[in-house]
């Protein structure tokens, strides 16, 4: 018995629970152990004592053993004990004195907005970083990370809003786990990108392998990511997707490097819209059908359309924020 009990108690996801930083599948989890005996429930009203005296981070931790065992034992009825009383309520006492501290850890250092944590945030251009495991994150602009001084034992846990490239420290001992938006993605060491928007989250891999899943709102499903591959979360859909990744230019933000083989320029246009943020019209039946096999680096959007221009004899013209290129075309 007093294995089985001290095996089954999930420090974490109760210091999540109490946390109220847990997931909807993580608190089912968390209540069904409550009620799964009379020994878990103990456990855990001694620990809402515990958390409850730990809500002023000023105090000191509670975390005294023979405290914490006249706690459980004070909760326990002794018909329920029997000879064993003793070993028990030790290991009992014990085992709230680690989840007291695995609490404590999870406030300080684990939990969304709580002390110890930490903030990047990345103004109107790119900023790179090193978390405190070595790993190398670059933020989009307007991107923001949260993340704690020191990660936990058990993984390396961050928050994202808005686009990221990771490349994450190998570590198969402690996953590197993203929260973004409702989605969960999960490696042990690799190089992957997410966009984390409100509805809809998105992760393409470079190199590894990455998890990606969303347990609160999509319960079961996930889907594992090898290079190459794209993982799409839509939130309103409540499902997870994989596909190859066809978009060579998802990283142009980092670093500003532009692909494109046999493109057609109608799609070309296309893409230098998103990527510039500008208008790209093409004028002559024959333009959109020309195809393109270049690579662009660190080059505006008028010097690559100058380019695009003296490669099918095109003229190229500005309005503003408005691009033309016109001629018979190829």
């Amino acid at each position: 018995m007093d294995e089985q009990f001290e095996h089954s108690v999930d420090y974490e996801l109760l210091g999540r629970y109490f946390a109220g930083e847990a997931t909807e599948e993580e608190r089912t989890e968390a209540e069904q152990w409550i009620a799964a005996s009379d020994a878990n429930q103990m456990t855990f009203a001694a620990l809402t004592q515990i958390w409850e005296e730990a809500s002023d981070p000023a105090a000191e931790p509670p975390v005294d053993v023979d405290r914490a065992w006249q706690s459980v034992a004070a909760r326990t009825p002794t018909e329920e004990l029997g000879p064993r009383r003793g070993p028990w309520l030790r290991l009992a006492a014990a085992v709230v004195v680690a989840v007291g501290l695995g609490l404590l850890a999870w406030r300080y250092l684990g939990g969304p907005g709580t002390p110890g944590m930490q903030t990047w945030a990345a103004g109107e251009t790119p900023r790179t970083d090193t978390l405190p495991d070595g790993s190398v994150v670059t933020l989009n602009a307007g991107a923001r990370l949260e993340f704690p001084g020191r990660f936990a034992a058990a993984e390396r846990t961050v928050t994202l809003s808005g686009e990221a490239f990771f490349a994450v420290a190998h570590n198969p001992q402690k996953p590197f786990v993203v929260r973004a938006g409702y989605a969960r993605v999960r490696v042990l060491g690799t190089s992957f990108s997410v966009r984390s928007a409100p509805e809809k989250v998105a992760v393409v891999v470079a190199t590894g392998k990455v998890k990606l899943s969303a347990p609160d709102k999509a319960p079961g499903q996930a889907v594992v990511l090898e290079p190459g591959q794209r993982g799409d979360f839509d939130r309103q859909q409540a499902r997870v997707e994989k596909t190859e990744n066809t978009d060579a230019n998802y990283l142009y933000w980092k670093d500003h490097r532009l692909v494109f083989r046999d493109s057609p320029l109608r799609e070309v246009a296309a893409e230098l819209e998103e990527v510039f943020g500008a208008q790209v019209q093409l004028r002559g039946d024959a333009i959109g059908n020309c195809p393109l096999s270049t690579t662009f680096e660190d080059l505006s959007i008028e010097s690559i359309l100058k380019i695009i221009a003296e490669t099918f004899n095109l003229e190229v013209t500005q309005d503003a924020n408005i691009y033309t290129l016109q001629g018979e075309g190829c």
